[in-house]
This record gives structure tokens, sequence and C-alpha cells, in this order.
């Protein structure tokens, strides 16, 4: 038995179809773009062999469909799902913080959420806004292991924008999903270190 495989999925991108493609886009901030280089931090930074993490986007412009993200993750009998994305509120300047979805009654990923939400926001100081269970959200409804998805910060509130936009921040997050990452993987028990 090989290591876990983790997929790992950038929200949204560029040519995609539909209204929603880019994703919010607020305060000069294009979501697709900043999910898919936080994506690649965690990607790059990461250096352990205890899991192994595949992209559905490997190239910013890659633009696979929902229904084909679920599909990857399902198909490469991955042990993990995670997608990246920024929360907006439009007409609301005070939204703020970070959340992470988890499908409703699924307690495996329930347990990938926490560890996620839970790293995501010691590693930044971002308002924790806790999880969210949900039974509308396609990849998380439609992979066949544990799955999460990071809210990783409200493009519409200014401050957070002004945040998320900066290295530091990007780094920050990266190194706080990868920690949740592991954490979650040990959580499910698919690692035991």
């Amino acid at each position: 038995m090989g290591a876990p495989l983790v997929v790992l999925d950038a929200g949204h991108c560029p040519n995609g179809v539909g209204t929603n493609r880019l994703g919010a886009c607020y305060n000069g901030l294009v979501e697709c773009a900043i999910t898919w280089d936080i994506c690649r931090r965690v990607y790059i930074g990461w250096t352990t062999k205890a899991a192994v993490l595949h992209m559905t986007r490997p190239s910013y412009w890659d633009s696979p469909t929902l229904s084909e993200r679920a599909a990857i993750a399902n198909r490469i009998d991955a042990t993990m799902f995670l997608s990246v994305h920024c929360n907006a509120l439009p007409g609301s300047t005070k939204a703020e913080g970070i959340e992470t979805l988890h499908h409703l009654g699924s307690t495996r990923g329930k347990l990938v959420a926490q560890a996620i939400q839970d790293t995501a926001v010691a590693a930044t100081g971002a308002r924790d806004r806790g999880l969210r269970e949900r039974n509308d959200v396609l990849v998380l409804r439609t992979t066949k292991m544990p799955a999460a998805m990071l809210e990783s910060g409200f493009l519409t509130r200014k401050e957070e924008a002004a945040a998320i936009s900066t290295e530091t921040y990007r780094n920050d997050l990266a190194a706080g999903i990868r920690l949740g990452i592991m954490e979650g993987l040990r959580a499910i028990g698919a690692i035991k270190f």
C-alpha cells in the first residue's frame, strides 16, 4: 500500500464555463488566480513523503468542470479531497474570516474540515468562522473520499482582501493547509505518525 493520495483543487478557473468561472472578483482580486496561487504554494512546499499531492489544475489555465474535479479524485482513488476557495458576500464589507465546508452527514469529511480549519486559522490569524455542513456542493457530494472546501477569506472585505493579496498571507495560509492536510490524514486514520 502506497502513501495516501490527496487531491488539491484550486477553485474556479480562467477558461471555465458559466457565469461564475472566475469566482469572486472584488477589491482588484480574482478568486481563480488566488486559489491557484495558494494551491501552487502548498504543492511546491510539500516535502513529506507521508502523502502524495495531486492538483486538479496543475497549470493555471487548466479548466476542469466541477464534475471532472470530483471524477479525477474518484478515478485515482484519492484518500482525501481539498478544494480551496475565497469567500465573498456582495453588499457587505463586514463579513470576514475563514470557514471550511464539508458534506452533510460525512463524519470523516468533518474531521478533515476541522483539521484544515484549525490549521488555516492558526497560520493566518484570521477570524474563525467554523465549519459549515452543506449538501449542495457538487465536489463535496460526489467525491467518494473525505472532502472539504476551505473558504480562505472574504474578498468583499477590503482589509481581508489586502491581506490575501500579500505573499506573507498566502505563504502562511499554504503552510497552514499543508499542516491541515497532515492532521486531516491523521484524523481519518490514513497516517499514523
